[in-house]
């Protein structure tokens, strides 16, 4: 087993800020983003969602010089933006942040296991996983924008925002249906010999069905066969998704701390 250590942090990030490079530099930016790259950075900047905390957010802050050049990305708008640090964030940097006036506003799980776990791919009966193809892509989109708690008002731009995925290169899409029926949505995204299971949500009716361990198990299922060796994926400290690869035989290698410069009380 891979032991977890600052490489192994610094490797699984990287994937993570990949992934992200990738989902908000879509052909013709139908969502207007805006991405900082700075030495390992990455910070992205949607102006239509200014108050979600993982649309505008900053991710592989190594040097304080770096939260000004945040400061100068995010402030022409005043929008608010959150930061995320690991363990291998220098003591100096996490000092700024709050001597800048930063808060924490809540932890979150970085899992993993190298090798590949085994999973069993006995789940319900009543689901069955499949990858998405074009004439399915709109169903898969609108399960995971609903899944996220999305408004139906919202659906139809956003899959003119997000109508590319099926295009990027080493992203694979994943639908489960529950007796026929689209319920649960993931991707996963392969960065070299690393699987990052990316974005992933069920329908509220349809949830503690056994979906999500379905769509893990299916996603570590094709990573291997598509040579990984690793496999990595984010959660909310101490929730459903953090038990679901949890069961599946990832281990959590590191805790990130998400902090904001919203004022206390102010909804995200």
């Amino acid at each position: 087993m891979l032991v977890a250590n600052a490489a192994l942090v610094r490797r699984v990030d990287t994937a993570a800020r990949e992934y992200l490079v990738a989902r908000y530099s879509g052909p013709g930016n139908p969502m207007g983003a805006e991405i900082l790259l700075d030495d390992g950075l990455v910070a992205t900047r949607v102006p239509f969602a200014p108050r979600n905390p993982l649309m505008n957010r900053a991710t592989g802050l190594e040097h304080v010089a770096q939260i000004d050049r945040l400061a100068d990305f995010y402030g022409p708008s005043g929008q608010l933006f959150w930061v995320e640090t690991t363990p291998c964030t220098p003591i100096r940097v996490l000092n700024a942040l709050a001597a800048c006036g930063f808060r924490i506003e809540q932890h979150a799980s970085t899992l993993y296991a190298a090798p590949l776990p085994t999973n069993d791919r006995s789940t319900v009966d009543a689901v069955v996983v499949t990858p998405v193809e074009r004439q399915s892509l709109d169903e898969f989109l609108d399960t995971l924008n609903a899944g996220f708690g999305l408004p139906p008002a919202a659906l139809a731009q956003l899959r003119i925002n997000q109508g590319f995925w099926l295009d990027v290169p080493n992203w694979h899409l994943f639908v489960a249906r529950h007796h026929g029926r689209a319920a649960a949505a993931a991707v996963l995204s392969i960065h070299g010999e690393i699987a990052y299971l990316a974005a992933a949500a069920t329908l509220p009716g349809f949830r503690n069905r056994g979906l999500q361990t379905a769509l893990i198990a299916t996603r570590i299922e094709v990573a291997r066969a598509l040579g990984a060796t690793i496999v990595t994926g984010q959660a909310e400290w101490g929730g459903t998704s953090q038990a679901n690869m949890q069961r599946a035989g990832l281990s959590i290698s590191h805790l990130r701390t998400i902090w904001t410069n919203s004022p206390e009380g102010t909804a995200a």
